[in-house]
């Protein structure tokens, strides 16, 4: 993302990034699908982001007065991918390209998310943020998830970034929750 293309002002209200972090909790099949993303993109670098809702952690069932209140942070729900295309065409940056956003930001808007996070991938290179990564996230309250492809299997990690500071997000993969089974009628007696 580039700041002078997407500053968090172009967002809806309800896209407005979370005002306290959380801790990211992702579905094994979105997990999968940006280690893919990455793949296909290589030699040059992915971009997309993660979108969802933000869920107040729940109360603590001894809710006895004389313990300090819940710490717990919230989570990050994340319900849904949005690729996006790399206008920068490289294997060490990348650009989203304002089309590609902007269809991205109206399918939020119409599916009440807000992003959560923003990803990309460093196809030569360890998932650890660069200093072009601080310089040019989104914002403080948005995570950045990097997709390592030194490795194999590939190797995700999530940053909390400032301009000077990355500091390392707890991320959750969670298995996909099963379909539930239509129900079928018992035969008549």
């Amino acid at each position: 993302m580039s700041r002078e293309h997407h500053s968090p002002e172009s967002f809806s209200e309800r896209l407005a990034p979370a005002s306290t972090p959380f801790r990211l909790q992702l579905p094994q099949s979105l997990f999968d699908e940006l280690i893919a993303h990455a793949q296909r993109e290589a030699p040059l670098e992915c971009c997309g982001i993660l979108a969802g809702e933000i869920i107040p952690p729940a109360p603590d069932s001894a809710d006895r007065s004389d313990i300090a209140p819940d710490i717990r942070p919230p989570i990050g729900m994340v319900r849904s991918r949005y690729s996006l295309i790399n206008e920068a065409a490289s294997p060490i940056e990348f650009r989203s390209e304002a089309k590609s956003m902007f269809a991205a930001t109206r399918l939020m808007n119409a599916r009440n998310e807000r992003i959560l996070a923003i990803y990309h991938s460093h196809p030569t290179s360890l998932p650890i943020p660069s200093r072009k990564d601080r310089a040019d996230r989104l914002s403080d309250e948005i995570l950045t998830i990097i997709i390592g492809l030194t490795t194999h299997p590939p190797e995700i990690r999530a940053w909390w970034l400032t301009a000077d500071t990355a500091t390392p997000a707890i991320l959750d993969i969670l298995p996909d929750i099963a379909p539930q089974s239509t129900p079928q009628s018992l035969p008549a007696q």
